[in-house]
């Protein structure tokens, strides 16, 4: 009789185990459908305009019009905060992107923070986590990951083009 209890058991054990594997297989898989939705979303010709749109109005300190961009990004947060997206997934999709915008328009978001502290809150949370992953898995500092004004001018300048590439 004890034989069986412990063979019940093992099967018990492995059972769970099983399933637990296969419930972590198929988050990640949705984690990676996902990514290749925002993906497509992102890099679709409508998008494309309008990220093109908000970085000359960023350029020009016209923020406002840039918060189709930066809504997009929270989102992007919130899917990483709920774990519904995977972190390393997102970072290795979007993170020039989540730095560049977020450098080049953290003034304006800081202070529309600070009128309203649950307005971007997961882009901040995004771009926080987005470069502590880059520094973590590339070993970089913070003065290496942090973009120059020449930088932010090069990277706007990019996404000024991008409707067109």
């Amino acid at each position: 009789m004890n034989l069986a209890i412990l063979i019940s058991l093992a099967v018990l054990v492995v059972s769970v185990l099983g399933l637990w594997f296969q419930i972590q297989r198929s988050a990640f898989s949705m984690s990676v459908d996902l990514t290749l939705k925002l993906d497509d979303k992102f890099n679709s010709d409508s998008f494309r305009k309008q990220r093109a749109k908000s970085a000359k109005s960023i350029s020009k300190s016209k923020f406002k019009e840039a918060e189709d961009v930066f809504d997009f990004f929270e989102t992007i947060g919130l899917l990483v905060r709920r774990g519904a997206l995977d972190k390393e997934v997102a970072w290795h999709s979007f993170f020039h992107w989540i730095h560049g915008y977020w450098t080049s328009s953290s003034a304006y978001i800081i202070e529309e923070r600070r009128k309203n502290s649950s307005v971007y809150k997961d882009f901040a949370l995004l771009h926080e986590m987005m470069c502590d992953f880059e520094k973590e898995n590339n070993h970089l500092t913070d003065s290496e990951i942090t973009l120059s004004p020449e930088d932010v001018k090069e990277f706007l300048d990019d996404e000024s083009k991008s409707a067109t590439a």
